[in-house]
């Protein structure tokens, strides 16, 4: 370890990033891929009344538009359900992979869009009309009667644990000096250069999926238990952000699998065309789609 630390070490991926080599989701070859945008509320926390997709759906190159209830049939649950790492227990702390009638942050999904090109999907996501009932808002997670982020929850505070080593008492009661002081951490997020992106693709009953993640095996394992799907190899990853399961591998995979039927098998895919934000709270058969426009390698 001592020889390593301090040492220029060769980076096996600057080749081909520094000389334009460099594979993202966005420049796979999906011949007559489908493209999605999402429709995101506007408000950082409301109840949906109602959504009303008439005319979207009535444009031309319009393959869909999905909300959380268009998705259900496809799911064996509404809501992203995992195993916490400390055995914690934290249902209600999931995400929806799309609002299930209430947004509880700004840019919260609240329906896709799934059209022939990107500028159907835009156009027809602007022409989706939601009626929302504004809620209280929590701007600070520190103050404690704080109101609650979604109506089901009592408290915004996630988990509370004390930790303790020694004899603590004991060890303040010996110091000649103490000092008292309240620290705080503060909410670390990542912003990548590339976006999030996603491929989806269905073939001879085989899906495969290109995704900007370095937790491709995760990924794999929750979009097949979510839908129903058997366990394949998995693609690799990229970048540290990308440690987690984001929404929207979930809505496109979901998307993927739901819909008319007697549709040709077409790719499916995802962009996030977004700008990095920091305020972030936290049937159409088998075919593919690519996602919101940023570009992400996987």
């Amino acid at each position: 370890m001592n020889k390593i630390i301090g040492t220029r070490v060769p980076r096996l991926e600057d080749q081909a990033l520094l000389t334009g080599k460099g594979r993202f989701v966005d420049d796979i070859a999906a011949a007559g891929a489908l493209v999605t945008a999402f429709v995101r509320s506007p408000h950082p926390h409301a109840l949906i009344r109602s959504i009303d997709a008439m005319a979207a759906r009535a444009m031309p190159g319009i393959v869909a538009v999905l909300t959380l209830d268009d998705l259900t049939p496809v799911l064996k649950q509404r809501r992203m359900i995992r195993t916490s790492n400390s055995g914690t227990k934290l249902d209600q702390s999931w995400p929806f992979a799309l609002a299930d009638g209430e947004s509880p942050s700004s840019a919260k999904p609240v329906a896709v869009v799934v059209a022939a090109d990107r500028y159907l999907a835009e156009d027809a996501a602007a022409l989706v009309a939601i009626d929302y009932e504004l809620l209280p808002v929590a701007v600070d997670c520190r103050a404690e009667r704080a109101p609650p982020v979604r109506r089901e929850l009592h408290s915004n505070a996630v988990i509370s644990y004390k930790v303790t080593y020694g004899d603590v008492d004991a060890a303040f009661a010996k110091a000649a000096h103490v000092v008292r002081d309240d620290l705080w951490m503060h909410r670390g997020a990542g912003h990548s250069m590339e976006g999030r992106g996603i491929l989806a693709q269905i073939s001879d009953r085989e899906t495969t999926i290109w995704a900007s993640t370095q937790k491709a095996h995760d990924l794999r394992t929750a979009i097949a238990d979510y839908i129903d799907l058997d366990e394949k190899p998995a693609a690799r990853g990229d970048t540290r952000r990308r440690r987690r399961l984001w929404t929207e591998a979930l809505r496109l995979s979901r998307g993927h699998r739901g819909g008319r039927r007697g549709h040709a098998a077409r790719p499916l895919g995802e962009m996030d065309r977004r700008p990095p934000r920091a305020f972030h709270q936290c049937s159409a058969g088998a075919r593919s789609i690519l996602v919101d426009r940023a570009r992400c390698r996987c």
